[in-house]
């Protein structure tokens, strides 16, 4: 019966891998398992539709440190999912997933769950994970989603004007026991240095040691940092 299945999604996963001819599908090879993502970087409709360095790089510190973090059975959000790479990591490592983006995304991210579905089965017991939309400007959506464990994002700081809204929904899906991992590449100063005087004033932030990155970036990805985010404790 189990073999049957398997041939079932192999079906399946050949079907949807045909149905886009400009889509183009990589393999990531991480903590003993491949990874499968389908992108499309021609498309210029959103920045999601590539994998990003600060993915790759996100998501082998968290495998990388898998013993670190109790992940089994803990919920967790991906803000800006894109293809989904991190969200799909964190779910192997037994956290129950939401991945999220804006509503031009969602196909894409359920086309690789199904593409990596066998993976998640083999990576933890009872694979939960679903799909979303979060618009981070839309306080409607905010209010659908519950606070969480882990709150993953990479590559979410990419202009100044969606800073605030992003720290906003960041403010709202935390509480000051949930663990916030932000991987981010500097492209810009000015945005760089107004995400982390933002973030200053709700959370306490400590950035990853680029030594302890060792083996996870590589030489072209060198300029990822992860930003580690708990929030404070106001007292009224």
């Amino acid at each position: 019966y189990q073999r049957r299945v398997r041939e079932i999604r192999r079906k399946k996963k050949k079907e949807l891998m045909a149905q886009n001819n400009n889509s183009i599908c990589e393999q990531f090879e991480m903590g003993g398992y491949c990874f499968t993502i389908q992108q499309n970087p021609t498309n210029t409709s959103s920045t999601g539709t590539k994998v990003w360095p600060a993915s790759v790089v996100l998501s082998k510190w968290l495998i990388k440190n898998r013993n670190k973090f109790e992940f089994l059975s803990k919920k967790g959000i991906e803000l800006g999912a894109g293809c989904g790479l991190v969200g799909i990591v964190a779910t192997s490592l037994g956290v129950e997933m939401t991945l999220t983006d804006q509503n031009v995304m969602l196909d894409t991210l359920r086309t690789n769950i199904a593409f990596n579905i066998d993976t998640l089965g083999e990576s933890t017991p009872k694979p939960r994970v679903r799909v979303e939309e979060l618009d981070w400007n839309n306080i409607q959506h905010h209010s659908r989603v519950k606070q969480f464990d882990f709150i993953f994002g990479a590559d979410v700081v990419y202009q100044v004007e969606v800073i605030e809204s992003l720290v906003t929904c960041l403010e709202r899906l935390s509480n000051s026991r949930t663990n916030i991992f932000i991987a981010i590449e500097q492209r810009c100063p000015v945005t760089y240095e107004t995400f982390t005087r933002r973030i200053a004033t709700t959370f306490f932030v400590k950035k990853v040691p680029q030594k302890e990155l060792s083996g996870v970036n590589d030489q072209d990805s060198s300029f990822v940092e992860i930003f580690c985010l708990k929030k404070m404790i106001i007292h009224q």
